[in-house]
């Protein structure tokens, strides 16, 4: 299901990662951890005919593994990634509101969303992209709460508050 923007949207431009490592959904699970490991990544795009279909995890394998029917990782390996991967996502557009993408990960349990972009580029946001979304923000509230701390200090000074009444007397 395609989400699209709402009228307060928050830019997710910066946020999500494109293009995609991808991978069939007629795929094995060994195949889709050896894709992972090389890439150093930890989701995947599950494509049918080059379209989006889903999205598989490392933890989706793992859960799978040691949550799932007692079987040998050798089973594992040979799994198709179709009776793991997640479906039936949200797709997002880079302007929906980051709150509302949290949210949305949270309500469907999952650790990636997939997005398209304004051209029709699919992409994902993981909570790794998340997580240094929200570094960033934290970082610029820092450094504005610093800047008001520095402005009061300023003001406060005897000099700056008799450069103010002086402005004030002359009328600018």
């Amino acid at each position: 299901m395609l989400i699209s923007p709402s009228k307060d949207a928050g830019q997710l431009l910066g946020i999500f990662k494109h293009p995609v490592i991808t991978i069939d959904k007629r795929a094995l699970c060994n195949e889709a951890i050896k894709l992972m490991t090389q890439h150093h990544i930890h989701h995947l795009v599950v494509t049918e005919k080059s379209k989006p279909v889903g999205v598989i995890s490392d933890r989706d394998i793992f859960y799978r593994w040691t949550r799932g029917v007692p079987f040998a990782f050798q089973d594992l390996e040979n799994l198709p990634i179709v009776q793991i991967m997640r479906t039936h996502l949200p797709v997002v557009t880079p302007e929906i509101n980051l709150t509302q993408v949290v949210k949305w990960m949270s309500e469907f349990g999952t650790s990636a969303i997939l997005s398209r972009t304004i051209d029709g580029d699919w992409g994902i946001i993981t909570e790794s992209d998340l997580l240094a979304a929200l570094d960033k923000l934290l970082s610029k509230e820092q450094m504005r709460q610093e800047l008001l701390r520095e402005g009061e200090t300023a003001l406060a000074s005897p000099l700056v508050q008799k450069m103010m009444e002086m402005i004030a007397q002359m009328g600018i």
